[in-house]
């Protein structure tokens, strides 16, 4: 259990610097191409390492890295009779949309990065898949090659993402009360994807299956919270139900 750690007092935790976005923007390419790899549902190396909220984020910062604001292209709003999809694809590209090309670039890589260092862990659902990514070698990813190898200068979020997933393990030997189960849930969404992307779900939103109003609730109270904070955050929570 390891004693209380303490909540982040007023911490550097802006996110993304300048600094940030230097170190994360030259991953962009190798993690866009491990991301168009990846299976889309389960398959031999267990459950799908991106779900649809992971999918909905990327797609809302990719459309921002490649093509800017989506106020400034009018005409790829959805129309009136667009289904959720289109709807909840369009709002993830606003959401986005002060960031400049590079900023978008940068949180997309750590998204990606960020989800792998949280969900890499021995008792993750997903521990089948990295299993099989390890032993491919040289022949994994180069993303997943670089986000593992520890390099000296690696981004930021990276390194308090193998904090992020020594907490998730931690948090999965615990157990949880619906309620702390759900702070943890948004407390690590909010570390991993920043604020929420898509308005507050009614019964087309949760039939969707992306959130429900409990959970958006929860999301959108650390609405601000920058994700360095987020992942401090998330660490003492674990820490304190441990106790």
């Amino acid at each position: 259990r390891g004693g209380r750690r303490q909540a982040p007092a007023a911490m550097a935790a802006e996110y993304p610097t300048a600094a940030d976005v230097a170190a994360s923007v030259p991953h962009f390419d190798d993690c866009l191409e491990y991301v168009r790899a990846l299976p889309k549902a389960p398959g031999v190396g267990g459950e799908a390492p991106l779900g649809d909220a992971h999918r909905l984020v990327l797609y809302g910062l990719f459309k921002q890295a490649t093509v800017g604001p989506a106020a400034d292209n009018p005409s790829a709003a959805p129309g009136m009779l667009a289904g959720p999809e289109a709807r909840f694809k369009y709002a993830a590209w606003k959401t986005f949309s002060s960031l400049s090309k590079d900023a978008a670039k940068a949180r997309y890589a750590d998204v990606v990065a960020l989800t792998a260092l949280g969900s890499d862990t021995p008792s993750s659902p997903n521990r089948a898949f990295y299993d099989d990514m390890r032993a491919k070698g040289a022949r994994a990813p180069a993303f997943l090659r670089t986000v593992w190898s520890r390099a000296a200068g690696e981004p930021r979020l990276w390194t308090l993402g193998r904090e992020l997933g020594d907490a998730v393990e931690r948090s999965l030997q615990l157990t949880l009360s619906d309620a702390d189960a759900l702070a943890l849930k948004a407390c690590r969404w909010q570390a991993t994807f920043g604020n929420v992307v898509i308005d507050r779900p009614g019964l087309i939103g949760g039939m969707a299956g992306l959130l429900s109003a409990a959970e958006w609730d929860a999301w959108d109270a650390l609405r601000g919270t920058p994700q360095p904070e987020a992942v401090e955050l998330f660490t003492c929570k674990v820490c304190e139900l441990a106790e």
